[in-house]
């Protein structure tokens, strides 16, 4: 089953490393380098991002504005589009501007930079409680020692 995400797909240091993969490869697909996908939403008639679920079974695409389901198991498949030659002239722009190389990797770059802030904010957290448990260890040590 394929499955098409969204930045938030992006939670491990292999997650990006293969991403980045990806996006540095000038041969690599669209749909292997987009950090984010983005399709048009008849019901919300606009560009939206979307998660989708493609497989031999059948295919799902979740709008994550109205954060309806389109297809298998939900609404009519035909009220969300990722084909550009079925949106609007208008929405067809937008969303071939979105899924270009330069905008995905901004997106990467972006999400990058959080998960960078994120794991800098866990090893200061860490190094905190080593030295809480190190002085823990001292007066431990130190009152045992008296008592002895």
């Amino acid at each position: 089953m394929a499955t098409v995400g969204t930045v938030e797909d992006l939670r491990t240091i292999r997650d990006f490393e293969e991403k980045a993969g990806e996006l540095c490869n000038p041969k690599a697909q669209e749909w292997e380098y987009a950090i984010n996908s983005f399709g048009y939403c008849r019901k919300c008639k606009a560009v939206t991002q979307y998660e989708g679920d493609y497989s031999i079974e059948g295919c799902r695409t979740t709008c994550m504005r109205c954060e309806e389901t389109f297809g298998e198991g939900g609404l009519d498949s035909e009220l969300y589009t990722t084909e550009l030659e079925e949106m609007p002239k208008e929405a067809r722009l937008v969303v071939v501007r979105l899924q270009s190389r330069g905008v995905q990797t901004r997106l990467f770059l972006e999400a990058l930079a959080k998960f960078i802030a994120k794991r800098k904010r866990g090893a200061r957290h860490l190094q905190s409680s080593v030295r809480t448990l190190r002085a823990l260890e001292k007066k431990v040590k130190a009152a045992r020692e008296s008592a002895d």
